[in-house]
């Protein structure tokens, strides 16, 4: 392909791909998440909107992003995407056997569970996740 029709190629991808003056804003939440959970493996914890967009279109858990690490403490630093939805819920699961899936077939339980975060937004916020629940994506255990 020429370098003419790449950059008509990209012109037309710019023009059809979205707004140039987007304005985004980031909140910078400092996390202390303590998890507990019922055995011994990583846990993933994903950050969701409690609610993204507007109007008919608007519609609970909005990820913004997912960390995995070894329990049961986490000190986490989330830039929170202000334009992106409001709120702020904790998913999170166990990695029980090390396969990177929540309950795959023909392997045991793997507990979740989710929290959404009652003193956001502030900068430091400390949560507590229980993971209690076996099998439960988030949109199974969020109202």
């Amino acid at each position: 392909m020429s370098w003419i029709a790449r950059g008509l190629l990209a012109s037309a991808l710019l023009a059809l791909g979205g707004c140039v003056n987007e304005d985004l804003t980031f909140y910078v939440v400092d996390l202390d998440i303590m998890v507990a959970a019922p055995s011994d493996g990583p846990i993933t914890i994903v950050f969701h909107h409690a609610s993204q967009g507007e109007g008919v279109l608007e519609h609970p858990l909005g990820p913004i992003e997912e960390t995995t690490f070894d329990g049961p403490d986490l000190m986490y630093e989330l830039l929170y995407p202000l334009h992106a939805g409001t709120g702020l819920v904790l998913y999170g699961w166990q990695d029980t056997d090390g396969d990177g899936l929540l309950c795959a077939p023909g392997v045991p339980a793997e507990a979740s569970g989710i929290r959404a975060v009652a003193a956001f937004p502030s900068h430091a916020v400390s949560v507590d996740l229980l993971l209690d629940s076996e099998c439960r994506g988030p949109e199974g255990l969020y109202p």
